[in-house]
């Protein structure tokens, strides 16, 4: 990025340049800025950790839809009149379609505005599309509109709602698990917009530089340019697209499960509606300790490779060993986490368009695969069609392998994007 006193940092943050994603590009803040109270850094602990725990929770909140009702699936179907075992997973899986083309959209405008600007429309558009998935009298419209509140499930809590959810549907009826949604998101969103500012750094220190807390439009060549980055991203990264075909078959699976696992149980071991959302006890658990042992273990190899250089930095292949035993194993902790931080640790100006690009397949994939788990039991029950898919999955240690032995190597070769 050049000293901050050069001419491009001078200018507001929109109309920052583009810069080559290398993994030595960091900005060189000031000593001025460094010390400066409106740094994020030197936030108070408590208001740091007041950030957090809001977007933990509205993030939390917003993963009870696309898991909650799973074990509600059958009532949903029979209020809709349709009983379609395909139609009935892509329900669950529909949430992905948003990230499809989000990111083209978000990532653009996080980099160029900031991340608030992009998270407030966000709020009003998901609880849009929640009041209205909750209000629908047709299958075609609680299909459509979850696309439009796209979520992901690398959320431990994901697989606790199932089991709130199987008992809400039973007692009071599926549609209050959206209301319920709606009021506690809304508690997050209040608390966001009093609280909550923006901490993306060229955001900042172009308004540190310039005095003043707006910045200025970007041109309409500098916005296309930012919007197709994430496309550049799949067609010009190798990183990116071993890593996307990495997570998918990880997501994919996710969602096969989350899919079918409760109505499994009711279908197979008669367990009731509420009953059935217990089934999802194990993957909360296994999502819990491995984010847990995660942490430890990522932190002390990270820091013993470290120790080890002559400059003793951190390298983002530091935080890659746990994808070997990710492909092994499928703890999803263990394979997602390490590549979002290393996709960070390596763009770290064009994050949301790097793992935005990432998900754009990630999500068509993931979208579509869980549609063939009904018919593919149907045919192999479920003891040979669960073989099937750990079969499939094994040339993925393979790919593990490669990422942590030459990820760098493949990462030197980016170029500017």
């Amino acid at each position: 990025m050049g000293n901050p006193t050069d001419s491009s940092m001078a200018k507001p943050a929109a109309m920052l340049p583009s810069t080559e994603s290398c993994r030595d590009s960091e900005l060189q803040l000031s000593p001025e800025w460094a010390n400066d109270p409106r740094n994020p850094v030197n936030w108070s602990l408590a208001r740091q950790w007041s950030i957090i725990f809001l977007l933990w929770g509205a993030n939390t909140v917003a993963s009870i839809c696309s898991t909650a009702f799973e074990p509600a699936l059958p009532f949903v179907m029979d209020d809709f009149g349709s009983h379609s075992s395909s139609l009935s997973a892509f329900t669950i899986s529909i949430y992905l379609v948003g990230y499809c083309f989000g990111p083209l959209l978000v990532a653009p405008v996080c980099e160029l505005y900031g991340r608030v600007v992009a998270l407030y429309p966000g709020f009003v558009v998901y609880l849009a599309a929640l009041a209205i998935c909750g209000s629908s009298h047709s299958i075609a419209v609680f299909i459509v509109f979850p696309a439009w509140s796209g979520r992901d499930v690398y959320d431990q809590w994901c697989y606790f709602w199932p089991i709130v959810g199987g008992y809400i549907a039973e007692t009071i009826g599926w549609r209050w698990i959206f209301w319920i949604s709606i009021a506690f998101l809304r508690i997050f969103m209040i608390g966001c917009l009093l609280i909550l500012q923006e901490t993306y750094p060229p955001i900042l220190l172009a308004r540190h530089q310039s005095g003043s807390n707006t910045e200025k439009p970007a041109s309409s060549q500098l916005f296309l340019r930012a919007c197709t980055r994430p496309l550049r991203f799949i067609f010009r990264s190798r990183l990116i697209l071993l890593f996307t075909l990495y997570t998918s078959i990880l997501n994919s699976y996710l969602y096969i499960l989350l899919s079918t696992l409760g109505t499994t149980f009711q279908t197979v071991y008669n367990f009731s509606t509420g009953s059935s959302g217990l089934a999802y006890l194990g993957m909360m658990t296994g999502f819990l300790l491995s984010q847990i042992t995660l942490g430890v273990f990522s932190d002390l190899y990270a820091n013993q490779q470290a120790r080890r250089r002559a400059d003793t930095k951190l390298k983002p292949e530091d935080r890659l060993p746990p994808l070997i035993l990710g492909a092994v194993l499928l703890p999803a902790m263990y394979s997602y986490i390490p590549v979002q931080i290393y996709v960070v640790d390596v763009y770290p100006l064009h994050t949301a368009s790097a793992t935005g690009a990432m998900s754009i397949i990630r999500s068509a994939i993931s979208a579509v695969v869980p549609l063939g788990a009904d018919p593919l039991y149907a045919r192999l029950g479920y003891g040979w069609g669960y073989t099937l898919l750990a079969g499939l999955a094994l040339p993925f240690i393979a790919f593990g392998v490669i990422l942590v032995r030459w990820g760098e190597r493949i990462s030197d070769e980016g170029g500017c994007y």
